[in-house]
C-alpha cells in the first residue's frame, strides 16, 4: 500500500500529496479531476491504493472485465508518475524550531526528473542577491529526493520569504521560473527587511599583510593577503557598512625589521580604497610575533591603528579600548593579547585588562544594549574555531592558564554578550563557526581569515593559498536579532549554511549631529575647488593615519564633494563644503600633531581641546605677509610667453616666472596679511588661458611665511607641498 502524506504549499493554494515510498509528489486536485470519482478520491485519502474504479470518467457503466490487482497497481503508478511535480519540504528542528529567523532543520527536495538542481533563499520575486545557493542537489533517478540540513543557530536571512529550486545552470532564478517553491511560514520569517537594520558592520580577522621580503617577494607567507584586504574593503564599501571590526593579526610580522613596511602597506591599501567609515582593530599574536621587542611592537600597533581614535586612549599606551555605536549605544570591548606570540604558553591578559573588561560589562549588562567582545585567540577545546575533541590547531589559548580561567569565567557569567574571535584561520566549511557551549556560555562567533582560510587535509591544517577565497562576516544588527552572514569576500557572496542568528536587544537612540561652524567669509567656487585639492593632498600625505576616524571622516567628506558640480552650488552649500573640509583637515592635523607628541613623550592636546584648536586654525589671522612660490609644469616643456596674472585685495598684476626647477618654472609673490584668497590666472600676453577660469589660493589657514603651490597645466586647482 502506498503511504500518502500531505504538505501545504501556498504558492498555488492547493494541497499536495507526498507519496513517501514512491517519492512522488502529485497535485491532489489535478489527480482527482483526471481519473477518480469523488468516492475513490476519499478512499485514497484514507490510504487505499486504487485505480480506474471501473468508470469512464463520465459516470457511465463499462462492459469490460475488471482489471487484475497487479494491473490496477501498475495503472496507479503510471498515472501518479505522469502528474508528479517537484516539491520542497522543510522540517524545522531543535529548541529554536518555533523561533522566528532560526533556520535549523532539514530541507528536502523531490523531483520527478533526474538531474542537478540548486536551492536558494528567495523573496517574493526571486533568489536573494548576493547569496550562494543553499545547496546543490544531484538526483540520480526519477522521483528521487535529497535533503540538506541547517545547523544550530543558522539564520533565515532578512528579506527571505521562500525557498526556490531551479535547474542547475538556469539563469531564471525567479519564483516564476522555479521548478518548486516553498513558502516560509510567516512566524518563521525573520520579520525584518535588510533596510530595517539599525546598523551594520563587517567582522574580519587575520588580514596578515606580509612584507617580510620587501621588494623581492611580497606576501611571502600569505600570498594573496594584499589582494584580499582590498577585496574586503571593497565588500565593506559596496554594503555601506557603518564600520569594520578586525579581530587581530592585521600584519604578519615575520621580521621586525620590515614591520613598519607591513603597517604602511596595510594603511596604504586602506587609504586607496573607497571605504570611508571607521575601522577598529584588535591586537593579535602576530602583532607581537618577535618576543624580544614586544614593547616596540605594541607601540607600532597602538600608533598604527589609533585604537578608538581618541587621542587620550592612544596616550594612555594601553592596547585595549572600547567604543560605542553612536545610533544605539551598543558597546564594543576590544581586548588585546599583551604578552607575546604564543597564547598556548603565555598568560596573555593582565589582571588590569580583565578588571577593565569585567567592569565595563557589569556597568552595561542588561541595560537594553548589545555588548560585543573582540578578542583574537580562540581557546583550546572550548568554544568555536576548531574541533573540540581533537583540535587541529596547536596555537590556541591553554585554558589552564590563570588569565584564561578568568576569561572563561567572564564568558560563562555574562551569557548575553557576543565574543568574536579569529586566530585559527579555519574555513567556514569546517563548521566551527558558532557555539554557546549548549547554553553554558555566551554567544561565540569565530572568524575565518581574510588572508587565507585554511582547510584540513589528512588530519592536519592545510595552508594552501587560494586566490579566490577570503572570508568574513557581514553583520546586520536589528532591534531583536543579530545576523552574522558568513561571506566569501572575493565573490562577495553570502554562504547560507554559514550565517548565524543571535538574539539581540537594542534600539535606536538617535545620533548626535556634528555641528560645523559656518564661516562668515564669502566662499567662492574657486575656494571650494582649492580646498578639495588640498584635501586630496592631505589624505595622500597622511595615508599612514588611515585607521584613525579623523582620517576616514575627512576622506568621507572629500568623497562627498570631489565630483560635485561646484559652480551649481548655492552660497550656503559652498560655505558648508568649505567648512566641513577645512574643519576635517584641522582635526586630522591636530591628531597627527598629537601622535608626534606621544612619540616624543610630550603632553598631548586633550580631545575636548581639539575642537577649539580646529576653530582657531580655521579663523587664524596672519601677522606677517606670506610668500607664495607658485610652481608651474607643462608636459611639452614650453614656457615662453606664459606668465601669471595675480591679485589679492586690489587690482591684478602680471608676474613673470623667475626660475626653473625639476618641476618646471616658478615665481614668488608676496601676499599682504589682509589677503585671504590669492587669485591667479596662468595666461599668455594675448590672454590665452591655461585653464579657463579664475582660480584662488586659500591663505586663511596658512601660518608659515612661505607656501609652495604646484599647478599642473590644464588641471584645475593646485597642490601644496
Amino acid at each position: 500500500m502506498t503511504k500518502i502524506e500531505y504538505t501545504y504549499t501556498t504558492a498555488n493554494v492547493t494541497i499536495k500529496q507526498y507519496f513517501a515510498t514512491a517519492k512522488i509528489m502529485v497535485k491532489r486536485e489535478m489527480y482527482m479531476r483526471r481519473k477518480f470519482s469523488k468516492t475513490v478520491a476519499m478512499m485514497c485519502v484514507c490510504g487505499v491504493a486504487l485505480t480506474g474504479c471501473g468508470g469512464n470518467g463520465g459516470g457511465s457503466a463499462s462492459s469490460t472485465e475488471p482489471a487484475s490487482q497487479a494491473e490496477q497497481e501498475q495503472t496507479i503508478e503510471k498515472e501518479q508518475t505522469s502528474t508528479a511535480v517537484a516539491a520542497i519540504a522543510y522540517e524545522f528542528a531543535g529548541k529554536d524550531a518555533e523561533k522566528a529567523g532560526y533556520a535549523e532543520g532539514t530541507v528536502t527536495f523531490t523531483a520527478p526528473e533526474k538531474g542537478n538542481y540548486s536551492l536558494y533563499w528567495s523573496d517574493d520575486n526571486g533568489a536573494l542577491e548576493g547569496y550562494y545557493e543553499i545547496a546543490q542537489m544531484e538526483l540520480a533517478s526519477e522521483n528521487a529526493s535529497e535533503s540538506f540540513s541547517f545547523a544550530y543557530h543558522t539564520a533565515i536571512p532578512a528579506d527571505a520569504t521562500k525557498i526556490i529550486a531551479v535547474t542547475e545552470g538556469s539563469d531564471a532564478l525567479t519564483v516564476e521560473g522555479a521548478v518548486a517553491v516553498y513558502d516560509i511560514p510567516q512566524e518563521k520569517q525573520l520579520g525584518y527587511k535588510s533596510t530595517d537594520a539599525v546598523y551594520t558592520f563587517n567582522s574580519y580577522s587575520d588580514i596578515h599583510i606580509d612584507e617580510e621580503h620587501w621588494g623581492e617577494a611580497p606576501a611571502y607567507w600569505w600570498e594573496y593577503s594584499e589582494k584580499h584586504w582590498a577585496d574586503a574593503l571593497d565588500y565593506a564599501t559596496k554594503n555601506n557598512v557603518d564600520f569594520i571590526v578586525s579581530s587581530g593579526d592585521q600584519v604578519t610580522n615575520a621580521n621586525f625589521d620590515t614591520l613598519d613596511k607591513e603597517w604602511k602597506a596595510f594603511h596604504y591599501i586602506l587609504s586607496q580604497s573607497d571605504y570611508v567609515n571607521p575601522i577598529y582593530e584588535s591586537n593579535g599574536n602576530h602583532e607581537l610575533r618577535q618576543d624580544g621587542v614586544v614593547p616596540e611592537e605594541m607601540q607600532a600597533f597602538m600608533i598604527g591603528t589609533g585604537l578608538n581614535s581618541d587621542i587620550q586612549t592612544v596616550a594612555d599606551q594601553k592596547p585595549y579600548y572600547s567604543f560605542t555605536e553612536p545610533k544605539t549605544g551598543d558597546l564594543f570591548i576590544v581586548m588585546a593579547l599583551e604578552t607575546g606570540y604564543r597564547p598556548a604558553k603565555y598568560d596573555e591578559f593582565s589582571n588590569e585588562q580583565l578588571d577593565w573588561v569585567e567592569s565595563l560589562i557589569k556597568e552595561n549588562y542588561g541595560k537594553g544594549k548589545n555588548i560585543f567582545l573582540i578578542q583574537h585567540a580562540l581557546m583550546s577545546g572550548y568554544g568555536p574555531g576548531d574541533d573540540l575533541e581533537t583540535p587541529y590547531y596547536g596555537g590556541s589559548i591553554d585554558t589552564t592558564l590563570e588569565s584564561a580561567v578568568r576569561f572563561k569565567e567572564i564568558l560563562e557569567t555574562y551569557k548575553d554578550i557576543v565574543w568574536i574571535s579569529g586566530h585559527s584561520h579555519e574555513t567556514f566549511e569546517l563548521g566551527y563557526n558558532y557555539t554557546n557551549n549548549d547554553g553554558n556560555a555566551c554567544n561565540m562567533i569565530h572568524n575565518s581569515s581574510v588572508a587565507n582560510p585554511t582547510h584540513v587535509t589528512d588530519g592536519e591544517i592545510d595552508y594552501t593559498f587560494n586566490e579566490n577565497m577570503s572570508q568574513g562576516y557581514l553583520v546586520q544588527t536589528f532591534e531583536k536579532a543579530i545576523l552574522f552572514n558568513g561571506a566569501n569576500l572575493c565573490d562577495q557572496k553570502i554562504y547560507p549554511a554559514y550565517s548565524y542568528i543571535i538574539d539581540g536587544n537594542t534600539s535606536k537612540s538617535g545620533e548626535a549631529e556634528d555641528v560645523v561652524g559656518k564661516t562668515t567669509l564669502e566662499v567662492t567656487a574657486g575656494n571650494v575647488r582649492s580646498i578639495i585639492a588640498n584635501t586630496r593632498t592631505v589624505l595622500g600625505v597622511y595615508y599612514e593615519y588611515s585607521s584613525y576616524n579623523q582620517y576616514q571622516q575627512l576622506k568621507k567628506t572629500y568623497y562627498q564633494y570631489k565630483d560635485a558640480d561646484i559652480d551649481a552650488m548655492t552660497d550656503e552649500q559652498r560655505s558648508s563644503a568649505y567648512d566641513e573640509l577645512s574643519k576635517g583637515i584641522a582635526k586630522l592635523n591636530s591628531t597627527v600633531a598629537n601622535v608626534q607628541r606621544i612619540l616624543n613623550n610630550e603632553p598631548i592636546v586633550l580631545e575636548e581641546e581639539i575642537e577649539e584648536v580646529a576653530e582657531e586654525e580655521q579663523a587664524v589671522t596672519r601677522e606677517k605677509p606670506v610668500t607664495v612660490k607658485l610652481h608651474y609644469h607643462r608636459p611639452d616643456g614650453k614656457y615662453t610667453d606664459w606668465s601669471v596674472w595675480m591679485w589679492g585685495t586690489g587690482d591684478g598684476t602680471d608676474n613673470a616666472f623667475t626660475g626653473k626647477d625639476d618641476n618646471g618654472v616658478y615665481l614668488e609673490y608676496k601676499a599682504d596679511v589682509d589677503v585671504e584668497q590669492l587669485g591667479f590666472i596662468i595666461r599668455t600676453q594675448e590672454w590665452t588661458k591655461d585653464f579657463d577660469g579664475d582660480q584662488y589660493i586659500d591663505l586663511r589657514n596658512v601660518t608659515t611665511e612661505t607656501l609652495d603651490v604646484y599647478v599642473e597645466s590644464g588641471v584645475e586647482g593646485y597642490t601644496v607641498k
